[in-house]
């Protein structure tokens, strides 16, 4: 009787100090350094991203590819944009990154999913760098994908192709980018006519001066142990570890709304997100001082940040796949603030939306838009 009075004694002794644990540990990350805080919110950011997009993947290949798509649809540089290159997080935060940012931040992406990598700076012909892509590790070879310019090469055996193999044999590869780019014409994509068009992006590749791989790897013990936490918990509790670490830590961070909206975006809490993008829609001044749109915005009117906050809601109502309220979002976005910094990215959605819908033609002529000037909508 002893021996079993003891038993139980033990079992809820235990039972509590691990409950406790688990309480107790991530409060530490949140309560504690604000370098830890921080590591936590980017490294939990990162998990969720690259294990929702890349969920029921059968391989590595497949990850990969998943999560350059990811980051191709999602990330842009937009024109009157400023370069700030503070952490992968951030990119994904503002939605905007260059070459170089963007080949890091899709690294990082696929570390969560045991994929290592790095980024190449392509100089090509020239000593000059003018270009820079992701290289993933993959089937023992690194493997180039370049999400600034959407391009990922495939060899005749279906296989994403190396530099080595690009260098090599460039008629032997193909991308459903490519493909597009031969069709109608590099000219008409982008009139400043520079490494996109394909005899300047492959010439990157030419042996007069070579690459060299630089592997994205977090210095020092502190980021790695944050890193492990964060992975664990969410891998063990999913949303129920997420939704209350994230909202404590936007109650310990002090959170501006427009932040707090993107993190929940980023983080696929999509409704609560664009609840958020439209409460601020309907308090302008509540991201006035935001940092973030500081970054491009010297001065911050109500029509910037109402037409910053319709762009990401109908980003959100893309990434749920709700297609019909996406379509007049987007309508509305594009017929108010024509002058958008984001209509490129705008318009591939609207068009999206269409070709989802099944409705071949607009979807075709929204598309168009990407590539010519005429300033007219699907007026149905």
């Amino acid at each position: 009787m002893w021996c079993l009075y003891m038993k139980k004694k033990f079992i809820v002794i235990a039972t509590v100090f691990l409950l406790l644990l688990v309480i107790i540990l991530p409060l530490s990350l949140l309560l504690g350094p604000t370098t830890l805080r921080e590591y936590a919110i980017r490294e939990l950011v990162y998990k969720v991203i690259a294990d929702k997009v890349t969920k029921n993947a059968t391989n590595d290949n497949e990850k990969a590819l998943r999560l350059f798509n990811y980051l191709h649809y999602h990330i842009n540089t937009p024109m009157r944009s400023r370069a700030s290159d503070v952490n992968q997080l951030h990119h994904l935060v503002r939605n905007v990154a260059w070459c170089d940012s963007q080949a890091g931040t899709l690294v990082a992406l696929a570390k969560k999913v045991n994929l290592k990598g790095g980024w190449v700076s392509l100089h090509g012909y020239d000593e000059v760098s003018h270009h820079s892509t992701s290289v993933l590790y993959i089937d023992g070879k690194y493997r180039m994908l370049d999400p600034f310019y959407g391009y990922v090469f495939m060899t005749k055996d279906n296989d994403i192709a190396t530099l080595e193999d690009i260098r090599i044999s460039q008629t032997m590869l193909s991308s459903e980018q490519y493909k597009a780019m031969q069709m109608i014409g590099s000219e008409r994509l982008n009139k400043t006519l520079g490494i996109d068009r394909l005899e300047y992006y492959f010439k990157l590749y030419e042996p007069t001066h070579s690459w060299q791989i630089h592997l994205l790897k977090w210095s020092g013990y502190k980021r790695k142990f944050v890193s492990m936490i964060v992975d664990t918990y969410y891998d063990i509790f999913g949303d129920i570890f997420l939704v209350p670490f994230q909202e404590m830590y936007f109650r310990v961070a002090d959170t501006g709304p427009f932040l707090k909206a993107r993190l929940k975006h980023l983080s696929l809490r999509l409704k609560s997100a664009i609840k958020d993008y439209d409460n601020i829609m309907r308090n302008d001044g509540l991201v006035k001082s935001s940092e973030i749109l500081h970054i491009d915005y010297k001065d911050i009117s109500p029509e910037i940040v109402r037409s910053e906050m319709l762009f990401f809601k109908g980003q959100a109502l893309w990434d749920m796949k709700d297609f019909n309220k996406c379509v007049e979002v987007f309508k509305e976005l594009l017929k108010t603030y024509s002058n958008t910094r984001w209509l490129g990215l705008a318009y591939f959605y609207l068009g999206n939306c269409y070709e989802n819908l099944l409705e071949i033609d607009k979807s075709k002529y929204v598309y168009s838009r990407i590539t010519t000037d005429i300033d007219l909508l699907p007026k149905n």
